[in-house]
């Protein structure tokens, strides 16, 4: 009823018609007495798996009718679960559309905007868990969030946007941040890839909608890949690895500055005994896998040695497996004790 009168108004325009049940489902259309012209159907796409089969019932509606598809929403999961649905729905010629390029407090959006205390004020009452906050308080708060949307004030979170327009992000190892030995590597600063690719993880998916289910990130901080980062009280880092598995694995694009013999040593900590960690250089051990000892909780944080190594100069991939997890880890450090 509506598109022939809009028409009247404006013949130019395309007009986007979403599906019903969060734009998921088309199945009224078979009462349309028929299909206009220059329409597009926009679907949403979330918490689901990433292969062709959660579209095929949408590529047929496409083939029954002639109309293009847009992916007009999604995100809201992992950095792989990114990559898998983009370049889905790219090889099946579909557009699509980011939710959303910029939030408060994110991991999931290219970009994220600071929070100030007054606009959590307000935040907080609305919920129903804190006092009124002033006139001034609120308006300080949500005139302040506005400012603080602008991107020279923004965080931009990098392995989001290489996993949604980057060719490398399912191929190759791309440095996250700058690391050189001798000197001391961050285990959060892993480098960006796919899974399988920069890093494995057991979970690193949300592929149902059920809210208490977390298969990414599970501390839900720095990072938005399956790796589980978490805050620390690590004086040394921001953030640690933890909720390590079985068999899990980190690599990192690193530059040995000087060769010679070198001293492995890396900061864990665990409430438990039996993990173990393995150091590779380029594919080969440089070190045997070590214990983890109880270190009498997962933030108290000791000194592991990881035994000594020879090294070339030049620029190498370091990879940290997680032989048998249980435990947390913030760093490894290499120490040049004879060239």
């Amino acid at each position: 009823d509506l598109i022939p009168e809009i028409r009247k108004e404006d013949p130019n325009h395309i007009i986007f018609i979403e599906g019903n049940y969060y734009a998921t489902t088309f199945d009224e259309l078979d009462k349309v007495p028929q299909v206009y012209d220059n329409i597009v159907f926009a679907f949403h796409k979330y918490w689901n798996a990433t292969d062709q089969g959660t579209i095929n019932y949408l590529l047929a509606l496409r083939d029954q009718t002639q109309t293009p598809l847009w992916l007009g929403e999604s995100g809201e999961n992992s950095n792989p679960w990114f990559f898998e649905t983009t370049r889905m729905v790219e090889d099946n010629n579909i557009g699509w559309n980011w939710w959303t390029h910029k939030k408060l407090g994110t991991i999931t959006s290219p970009l994220s905007s600071p929070a100030n205390d007054n606009y959590n004020k307000v935040m907080e009452y609305w919920k129903g868990n804190g006092p009124k906050p002033t006139i001034d308080e609120a308006t300080d708060g949500l005139f302040g969030m506005a400012e603080d949307l602008s991107l020279e004030k923004t965080t931009l979170r990098p392995g989001v946007v290489a996993a949604l327009f980057s060719p490398d992000f399912g191929v190759v190892n791309v440095p996250f941040a700058e690391h050189t030995i001798p000197g001391v590597i961050a285990a959060s600063d892993y480098d960006i890839g796919n899974n399988e690719v920069s890093y494995f993880d057991t979970e690193y998916k949300r592929v149902s909608g059920n809210d208490n289910q977390n298969t990414g990130n599970s501390g839900w901080s720095y990072r938005n890949d399956g790796v589980d980062l978490e805050s620390s009280d690590d004086p040394q880092v921001e953030y640690n690895v933890g909720w390590t598995d079985d068999g899990e694995w980190l690599e990192y694009t690193v530059e040995v500055t000087t060769t010679g013999k070198y001293e492995m040593t890396a900061r864990t900590a665990s409430g438990t005994s039996g993990g173990r960690i393995a150091i590779l250089m380029d594919g080969v051990s440089a070190a045997p896998s070590t214990t983890i000892p109880n270190s009498g909780g997962y933030q108290q944080w000791k000194k592991v040695e990881l035994g000594e190594t020879n090294l070339q100069a030049g620029t190498h991939i370091m990879r940290v497996e997680i032989v048998t997890g249980g435990f947390n880890l913030s760093i490894i450090e290499f120490e040049l004790i004879e060239d």
